[in-house]
């Protein structure tokens, strides 16, 4: 009788916690839940965070997108698409391919920032550095200086509310 051919199995990994793509490594993705994602090495798809910080490395390379909900992009590598934050605010000091999309939060273009796409800001503020480069359009919505408590609002959605509680454990939250 035939037999269909033995499938390749691959372990994946649970998402939670912190996940760190090292130096001289690469993954076909790096996805955090309730902790930070850093990409020091090489990541052929996207570098997902939720409830952290997604950090690309200056030696670190995102082929996709790099994203945080309730957390900071941080970019001094490059990222071959987005950069995307929803509760959090970006700092480029690196190259990406796409879009810089802030929502609820600041975005800070370093010295060292070239952006191939728009910088959208919606509920937040945009700060560049005279040297960065930016290839498509700057687009604020909304930018009410609503946002100066944002950083206190996201650690409590994250160290409280996520966690089904009102108060912090946590000391200045």
């Amino acid at each position: 009788p035939d037999r269909a051919p033995a499938r390749a199995s691959r372990t994946v990994e649970a998402p939670f916690g912190a996940h760190t793509v090292p130096a001289g490594a690469d993954a076909d993705e790096a996805v955090s839940v309730f902790g930070p994602t850093r990409v020091d090495g090489v990541v052929r798809s996207d570098a997902v965070a939720v409830g952290g910080g997604t950090h690309v490395g200056a030696a670190g390379r995102v082929d996709g997108a790099a994203v945080a909900v309730l957390g900071r992009v941080v970019v001094e590598g490059s990222v071959g698409r987005e950069a995307v934050s929803v509760l959090g605010g970006a700092t480029i000091d690196g190259s990406v391919g796409g879009e810089v999309v802030s929502v609820f939060g600041d975005v800070v273009l370093g010295p060292k920032a070239v952006v191939n796409g728009d910088v959208v800001v919606v509920g937040g503020r945009l700060r560049r550095d005279p040297a960065a480069v930016l290839h498509g359009r700057e687009v604020t919505v909304f930018s009410l200086g609503m946002t100066e408590g944002i950083d206190g609002l996201t650690t409590w959605l994250k160290d409280c509310a996520l966690k089904l509680r009102l108060l912090s454990f946590t000391p200045g939250v």
